[in-house]
């Protein structure tokens, strides 16, 4: 299971952490009492972050198309929603965000689990709200698929720690031992989460808000 607050406090203090999750909640508090200490600084109008990158979202109506689709292309992400087609552009946008992340975690996890010598029996891309990744007694992996917004290395940091936990079940000294051995960008990803993990749900609906997203012909 993915650290929790906790977890964060207790490293910080010197000592290392003994169990918990990841809780997305405790992050929200912790960016709230941030945000008391200095100014907010809003992001972008019309933009997501994808892979750590700011990129521009853009809706242009398609009239010959009944389906709704997605383009990547010089850092403008371009819905383009079919003028018969029912399905919401935000369900849109969030599916294929889950299609990159799950490419991403599996393209991944074959060369970690390799170094480890661990193999999970089963992995999900989900949508949890309180957790970026866990590791099940069943030896089944999941991770949320909102890390695809996040930089590189943090998505390698809890692809990591998550294969760690079929060997390490705990967050012993163990456990962060061996995490550090093989990802040792660790501190540097659970900094990153603890500062930015709460804002990504925010940032996701302000970028599909209708009043904030940029239309073309």
């Amino acid at each position: 299971m993915a650290p929790s607050a906790a977890d964060h406090r207790a490293a910080e203090a010197g000592r290392e952490p003994v169990g918990g999750d990841f809780e997305l909640e405790s992050q929200r508090e912790r960016v709230k009492k941030l945000n008391g200490m200095r100014k907010t600084t809003l992001p972008p109008a019309n933009t997501i972050l994808l892979r750590g990158e700011r990129v521009r979202v853009v809706v242009q109506k398609e009239q010959r198309t009944a389906i709704n689709r997605i383009e990547l292309s010089n850092g403008y992400l371009t819905i383009l929603a079919g003028a018969e087609c029912k399905k919401p552009k935000q369900t849109t946008l969030t599916n294929w965000l889950r299609r990159q992340a799950r490419e991403e975690i599996m393209l991944r996890l074959p060369e970690i689990c390799r170094r480890l010598r661990r193999s999970p029996n089963k992995v999900f891309v989900m949508g949890q709200r309180t957790k970026w990744g866990n590791c099940s007694a069943k030896k089944t992996l999941s991770f949320n698929w909102r890390l695809i917004m996040a930089p590189p290395h943090v998505m390698r940091y809890l692809i990591t720690h998550e294969v760690v936990h079929l060997a390490v079940p705990d967050h012993s000294t163990r456990f962060w031992l061996t995490l550090k051995s093989h990802c040792p960008e660790a501190d540097r990803a659970r900094q990153w989460l603890a500062a930015n993990g709460a804002a990504l749900f925010g940032e996701f609906v302000s970028a599909l808000s209708s009043s904030r997203i940029k239309r073309q012909p």
